[in-house]
C-alpha cells in the first residue's frame, strides 16, 4: 500500500469515528435537575432559612427498616396540631422514577411510608412542610 491509499483509509476512519460519536451523542439521554432551574435558583436562600430553622429544632432522620421509610421530626414539632408538606424523590439517573408525596401528620413527629416502589440506589430526598405557623426544608442522600 502506498502513502496515498494510507491516508484516505485514516481519513475514511477518523469520518466514521466521527460520525459514530455525533449519533451516540444524540441518542443519550440527559435529565434536567429540574424544568424550572432558574426559577428554584432564584428561591435557594428562602430554602437556606427554612434548612436553618430545621436545624436548630434538631432537623430530620429518615430511616429504612425493611421496604419502609420512618421519618422522624424534631420533637418539639411532636406539639403541632399538624404538620402537612411534601416529599420529593428525586432519582438523579432517571427523571422517570421521580415521585412527589403528600402528607399531613396529626400530633405526632413521625411518618411512615411505603418505599417498596423506591428502586436500588442513590435518591436525592427533599421535604419541605410546615407547622401552621413556620416552614421547613429537609434535604438528604438516600441510597435504597
Amino acid at each position: 500500500m502506498n502513502w496515498g491509499k494510507a491516508i484516505v483509509v485514516a481519513y475514511i476512519f477518523f469520518g466514521a469515528f466521527i460520525i459514530s460519536m455525533v449519533v451516540m451523542t444524540y441518542k443519550q439521554n440527559i435529565d434536567l435537575v429540574a424544568e424550572d432551574y432558574y426559577a428554584q435558583e432564584l428561591d435557594y436562600q428562602a430554602h437556606m432559612h427554612k434548612m436553618e430553622k430545621l436545624q436548630a429544632l434538631g432537623g430530620v432522620t429518615i430511616k429504612r427498616h425493611g421496604q419502609q421509610l420512618k421519618i422522624t421530626f424534631p420533637e418539639s414539632l411532636a406539639q403541632a396540631e399538624e404538620l402537612a408538606g411534601t416529599i420529593n424523590f428525586y432519582r438523579p439517573s432517571n427523571a422517570m422514577f421521580d415521585s412527589t408525596k403528600n402528607f399531613t401528620i396529626k400530633k405526632s413527629n413521625i411518618l411512615e411510608l411505603d418505599g417498596s416502589q423506591l428502586l436500588a440506589g442513590k435518591w436525592d430526598v427533599k421535604i419541605e412542610f410546615s407547622d401552621g405557623t413556620t416552614e421547613y426544608f429537609h434535604l438528604e442522600k438516600l441510597y435504597w
